[in-house]
């Protein structure tokens, strides 16, 4: 290896105009074995959306929703992300203007279900 080194500083002084030395990599083993390509990135399921209809009054501006007793968000709301499974949905309207209560839904990978406060009654 020293030998080498040697060959190309000499061959580097003496005033060539490329200076870089062509080294190529040795031949690869016959008997290693292929590569493999990377694993594929893993698939996220599909989540269930859910669509809370309410047109706001000037007496009512629609209410708050659960899922599964974790609060979401008020609605009106459209196309909100739920994962698929059985859920309890709860609403809650400040008086009795968009409906309370809980419904207990089945929600499909990709699928919207659509539902109307008046339904919770």
């Amino acid at each position: 290896m020293s030998r080498f080194v040697v060959v190309l500083l000499a061959f580097s002084a003496c005033g060539a105009k490329n200076d870089r030395a062509a080294v190529s990599d040795p031949p690869a083993s016959s008997t290693s074995a292929p590569s493999s390509p990377p694993p594929a990135a893993p698939r996220s399921a599909a989540m269930a959306l859910l669509t809370i209809r309410f047109v706001p009054t000037a007496a009512c501006s629609g209410g708050q929703f659960f899922v599964d007793g974790v609060a979401n968000g008020t609605y009106p709301i459209n196309r909100h992300p739920v994962p698929p499974g059985r859920h309890r949905i709860h609403i809650a309207s400040a008086g009795d203007c968009g409906g309370y209560g809980d419904l207990e839904l089945e929600f499909s990978p990709g699928r919207e279900t659509e539902l109307e406060p008046s339904r919770f009654r």
